[in-house]
């Protein structure tokens, strides 16, 4: 939620210190170790469920441009603070009241207090009349532990575990009209209503209420003025978590601050459905309109998967309690209204860690949410398992009204978490489902099992099959007309789901119940008798039920036998970590000559816990190296230190892995890429080794082309294996490092004629790597680097130089040509001599206009070659003939020389 307090002065005043000046707290541990601040709420600023915001920057966030909130002089606020779940935090909080950036008045420290994970400590700040007006900043602090911190700590650079975030909190004026106080709100008598009291802050006669959904902003809220100091509030929305807010008017234009919130939760009607989704924020905070246990840590949300099987059922959040207590205060849903002579039904989904010493699971009901004189609804004994199950109990209730249901759940034992998720409250089915399935006998190949009626059916139906198996393709039992049944003919060492559900008559059924699982006394409890089984990694599920330990047998309990042939990688991973798991196991790998002769028999490995990484407690994992490929082995499962019970078990082919075919590559310098480019077909849990060492490997496999020398190649080897010694596979990759690409600085080329050829990389210069492209001014491939014009208009053309290597960026160079017309000229007389015609195409003459002499004549080409040249004795007007037929177009000069005259005239050939 937002509060706004609005005054002239604030609303133009600007705080006297920057944010960014003030000083930088450190911490030695990044908070996601689970030590951060999740909760802060104080007068406007309400941020929840944050987490661990910022770790990258020593867990500290500022949130002045976000969260803010307006604070009187004398006045007192409440603030509440909650770390995450995992951990307690001691919080201290400053406030820089005299806005000098820093917290060391001695008014300007508040010493909040301990918290322990997942609970809210509130505590009481009171604003100084001598605070200055305008916008400063509150600084909350948290550290891991119950030891105190002090003030200088509020700068402190080297603490452990916790979290820090800075705030924006603008000082007001001392009111002229004081705040109304004591102000509650609760539920009124009608489903829509809410009864508001309060007590006069001063004389006043007249206040204002303002009320809205959870956030509003007062101001903008639904107004009334009212003359008694209290008021009851109608035609709210069933459901709705409605806000109330209350100042006093002490005049005309003079009102107090806002006093509040205070909240009501109106009632929902059915169907009520809380997933969590909404209702919470994230983890640690409670869902609204919920009642939180108090004075208790075994309660928690959560919104992501933790260790011992916790997790959500859909989306994200959900709830958990651990074992610590058979009984201890519990959540209560928000209130619903029921009708008397309706049947409705409770659901909720859980699931268990899969140990044993859960006793029941059970919901109550009762008209207030305070819980008092309960009635039950029902209870989920024997609730272990490790996949989400529904509880679904129908009920009535005595009398039209309000009802609230509290969760429950009792333990004895040490197991650890049971999750729940998705709640609702609805008119029940035509048809309730049974409840309470449970193995009655279990006698050879026989299976009794009971149950309880959902509510007043009196016949069912059973569905069973091999654990597993799809509703619809299994064994089939119907016209059963009590609530029990014995399955007979079962074979013997197999473990079996059940299913049951009721039949109301004509087609009505229920939803189907289950699967509950329960197995058939075993036979290989005897190692002459030992179950094959697959090296194929499929998870199957077993009993050790009955099974005795023979003479000679490792330690263990109840002991049951499989075997297996070892594959061509001669190595196996064993596991009983899977879906359903009632005991801690212990694994044996063994060779057996005579199955009788205990002296025959030897041990090859043993494993009584998860080496291979499986999260699950008291589960067994062993990764056996070294088998000889086709040979059998024999498997022992026991209970380490309990059961008996079911257990999953897998064996996979602890395959040899393959390095992969090497694919050569070359990288820019400037690129940071995948060695694994280089392979083709491999695996990819293997290490890379820098044979070369070029220590330019990151994050495992990324090589980093700068500073490597260009067009050399390095050499990267990469090794996998399966954890076996001397098992894997090796591969190398030669990776060249690309230089960048080189188009040279261009220029402009002026003074260049319109006709003729221009050589384009004469505008270039620098280091020019050849190979590239050319490209006018509308990016068209030139083709050539010659640009043969042929009387273009005089002006200014664009050409660009584009050289790209394939690894690198291109690079492109522009060159300018600026061209001037010289195919204009006319036939054109230079003094003593006349060249016509001016340009020609061949043919042209000299005439002499001065004196005679005896010259020596040469036509030189632009490169300074003489391309032809006579020597004559001109006189006065005569004339001499010339021509450059065949030669190669462009402007020549025609140099004249005598002992007397020196003459260089230009000549264009078309």
């Amino acid at each position: 939620m937002k509060k706004v307090l609005l005054s002239m002065l604030s609303v133009f005043s600007i705080g006297a210190f920057s944010y960014g000046q003030y000083c930088m707290p450190a911490y030695n541990s990044q908070c996601t170790s689970g030590d951060y601040i999740n909760d802060v709420v104080m007068g406007g600023i309400s941020n929840t469920g944050t987490g661990c915001s910022n770790p990258s920057a020593n867990n500290y966030t500022d949130y002045t441009s976000t969260d803010s909130t307006y604070l009187g002089q004398t006045l007192t606020y409440t603030i509440s603070v909650a770390p995450g779940p995992s951990w307690g935090q001691y919080f201290i909080v400053g406030i820089d009241f005299d806005q000098n950036g820093d917290f060391n008045g001695a008014d300007e420290f508040f010493n909040i207090g301990y918290a322990s994970g997942g609970t809210t400590i509130t505590s009481s700040i009171l604003i100084p009349a001598t605070a200055t007006l305008g916008t400063t900043t509150m600084r909350v602090m948290a550290r891991y532990g119950s030891s105190a911190l002090t003030q200088a700590d509020l700068c402190a650079t080297s603490l452990s575990y916790g979290e820090t975030e800075d705030y924006k909190v603008i000082i007001d004026p001392a009111p002229t009209c004081p705040q109304p106080t004591s102000f509650t709100a609760v539920n009124g008598t009608n489903m829509d209503e809410a009864d508001l009291s309060w007590t006069a802050g001063g004389s006043e006669t007249e206040w204002q209420i303002s009320y809205g959904v959870e956030g509003f902003n007062p101001a903008n809220g639904t107004l009334s003025i009212v003359s008694t100091t209290s008021e009851t509030v109608s035609g709210l929305s069933a459901g709705a978590h409605v806000e109330f807010y209350v100042r006093g008017i002490c005049g005309a234009g003079d009102t107090s601050y806002w006093e509040g919130p205070v909240s009501v939760c109106i009632p929902f009607n059915v169907p009520w459905m809380d997933d969590l989704e909404t209702t919470m924020t994230g983890a640690g905070d409670e869902p609204t309109c919920w009642t939180w246990p108090t004075g208790s840590t075994d309660w928690y949300t959560a919104s992501a998967p933790l260790s011992y099987n916790r997790g959500a059922y859909s989306g994200n959040n959900y709830i958990y309690r651990d074992y610590s207590s058979t009984v201890s205060p519990a959540p209560v849903t928000p209130g619903i209204y029921l009708n008397t002579g309706t049947l409705y039904q409770f659901e909720m989904m859980y699931n268990t860690d899969g140990y044993n010493g859960w006793d029941s699971i059970y919901v109550q009901f009762a008209d207030n949410q305070a819980m008092t004189s309960p009635t039950w609804i029902g209870t989920a004994d024997d609730p272990t398992n490790t996949v989400y199950q529904k509880f679904s109990r129908v009920f009535e209730v005595p009398a039209d009204g309000v009802y609230y249901f509290r969760l429950g759940v009792k333990s004895t034992g040490s197991p650890w978490y049971v999750s729940m998720d998705d709640f609702k409250v609805d008119l029940a089915p035509s048809c309730p489902q049974p409840y309470d399935v449970v193995e009655t006998l279990n006698n050879q190949d026989s299976i009794a099992i009971s149950w309880t009626a959902g509510y007043n059916e009196t016949q069912w139906e059973i569905e069973y099959g091999e654990t597993g198996f799809t509703i619809g393709t299994g064994s089939a039992v119907t016209n059963i007309y009590q609530s029990a049944d014995t399955i007979t003919n079962l074979q013997l060492g197999m473990v079996y789901d059940f299913y049951v559900r009721a039949n109301c008559g004509a087609g009505d059924n229920s939803d189907w119940v289950g699967p509950f699982t329960f197995a058939t006394e075993v036979t290989n409890d005897s190692i002459c008798y030992a179950q094959p089984i697959p090296v194929d990694g499929t998870e199957r599920v077993f009993s050790n039920i009955g099974a005795v330990v023979q003479t000679g047998e490792p330690t263990g309990y109840n002991s049951v036998w499989f075997t297996f042939v070892a594959p061509a990688s001669e190595s196996v991973e064993i596991s009983t970590c899977g879906s359903v798991f009632q005991f801690d196991t212990r694994i044996d790998v063994m060779t057996i000559g005579d199955c009788g002769d205990n002296a025959t028999w030897a041990s090859v490995d043993y494993s009584t816990y998860a080496e291979l990484g499986c999260s699950q407690y008291g589960a067994a994992e062993l990764r056996v190296c070294g088998l000889t490929a086709g040979e059998t082995y024999y498997l022992r499962i026991s209970g380490d230190y309990d059961g008996p019970g079911l257990f999953p078990l897998t064996i996979t082919d602890n395959f040899v892995p393959t390095a992969g075919t090497a694919n050569d590559f070359t990288m820019c310098y400037a690129d940071t890429v995948s060695l694994f480019n280089g392979l083709v077909g491999a695996d990819n849990f293997g290490n890379w080794n820098d044979l070369d060492m070029t220590y330019k490997i990151i994050n495992d496999s990324m090589l980093v082309g700068s500073g490597l020398q260009y067009d050399n190649p390095f050499e990267f080897q990469y090794v996998i294996t399966n954890e076996c010694p001397n098992v894997g596979d090796t591969t190398s990759v030669m990776v060249t490092i690309s230089g960048p690409s080189h188009a040279g600085t261009g220029s402009n080329m002026n003074q260049t004629c319109n006709f003729g050829p221009v050589n384009l990389f004469d505008g270039l210069s620098g280091q020019v790597d050849l190979g590239g492209t050319w490209y006018d001014a509308q990016w068209n491939s030139l083709g050539a680097t010659l640009i043969d014009f042929n009387g273009e208009p005089a002006g200014s053309y664009d050409y660009y130089y584009v050289v790209d290597n394939g690894f690198c960026a291109a690079d492109t160079a522009m060159v300018t040509v600026n061209l001037y017309d010289c195919t204009g000229l006319e036939d054109m007389e230079f003094g003593e001599f006349a060249v016509y015609p001016n340009p020609t195409k061949g043919a042209f003459e000299i005439v002499n206009g001065g004196q005679a002499d005896e010259f020596r004549i040469e036509i030189i080409d632009l490169t300074g070659k003489v391309v032809t040249a006579q020597e004559r004795n001109l006189a006065t007007g005569a004339r001499i003939q010339m021509d450059l037929s065949g030669k190669e177009r462009g402007v020549y000069f025609i140099s004249i020389k005598s002992a007397n005259v020196q003459k260089q005239y230009k000549l264009v050939l078309k």
